[in-house]
């Protein structure tokens, strides 16, 4: 009984935070809401990214066929429907 008295007594206290789920609030360790934060900064960084990969690409392409002297407003409109449908695909939209 002494140990486990002293190895409560060597506890170290812990923030919480209350989070509210749908209609339920749960108590979890800060440092948890903390991790699910910047998992969620780090989801929506990754979407910026590839959004802006995707429309670099895009604008790259269309520049690249106005320098060429072949785009015309049809193939831009392609274009941009072609970037539409990857970016829902990616969820970026």
């Amino acid at each position: 009984m002494a140990n486990a008295t002293r190895e409560i007594n060597e506890l170290e206290t812990i923030s919480v935070e209350s989070v509210t789920v749908g209609k339920s609030n749960i108590i979890m360790p800060a440092w948890m809401q903390d991790e699910e934060d910047e998992e969620k900064e780090t989801k929506t960084e990754i979407k910026n990214l590839a959004k802006f990969y995707v429309m670099s690409a895009i604008t790259n392409d269309i520049e690249s066929s106005i320098e060429a002297g072949g785009a015309n407003m049809d193939m831009i409109a392609e274009m941009e429907k072609q970037a539409a449908r990857v970016e829902k695909f990616l969820g970026l939209k």
